[in-house]
């Protein structure tokens, strides 16, 4: 009489288990690795993308100014009409809240301090800067000279720093 043995003895299933164990002890290490590193793009990504967003956001509002108010170099309070029925008073001012983190305030109308008053558009900022030039290209002394305004911004998130730079031509002062 003969047995019909089929299926597979316990010793070759453990070294089975074994083998793929240490294949895949070998390749887990480079799967975590590609996994953080999109994990980390994606998260500078987005912050990016947000910082693109509120700049542009301020350059876009900027196109509108009629009557400047404020000139600093840390700070532009100005006057915008949108439209005839759209008139804004808008405040930008780079500060730090009360947690410590720097960032761009905006504010419509009276504003009191930054960090009560304004709406963080912008966290993270390095450094932001506003110049102002006359119709020559020279540093504007006053705010009827002022005929361009530069906006500098720097955002520094874990390492990646990005410097982005903007300017407006302003014709209804």
């Amino acid at each position: 009489m003969m047995k019909n043995n089929k299926g597979y003895t316990i010793m070759e299933l453990v070294v089975v288990m074994f083998a793929l164990s240490c294949i895949t002890a070998t390749v887990a290490p480079f799967i975590r690795v590609n996994v953080d590193s999109y994990t980390q793009i994606s998260k500078n990504k987005a912050i990016l993308q947000g910082a693109r967003i509120g700049f542009n956001k301020i350059l876009n509002e900027l196109r509108y100014l009629n009557d400047l108010n404020t000139m600093s170099s840390d700070h532009i309070r100005f006057d915008a009409y949108i439209d005839s029925t759209q008139y804004f008073n808008i405040h930008y001012r780079y500060g730090t809240d009360s947690e410590g983190n720097k960032g761009i305030g905006r504010a419509e109308g009276v504003v009191i301090a930054y960090e009560e008053d304004y709406d963080p558009l912008l966290v993270g900022i390095e450094n932001f800067n506003i110049t102002y030039w006359d119709v020559n290209g020279n540093a504007a002394g006053s705010i009827s000279d002022v005929h361009r305004i530069k906006v500098y911004l720097v955002i520094q998130h874990e390492g990646t720093r990005l410097s982005l730079v903007g300017q407006v031509c302003v014709n209804a002062i």
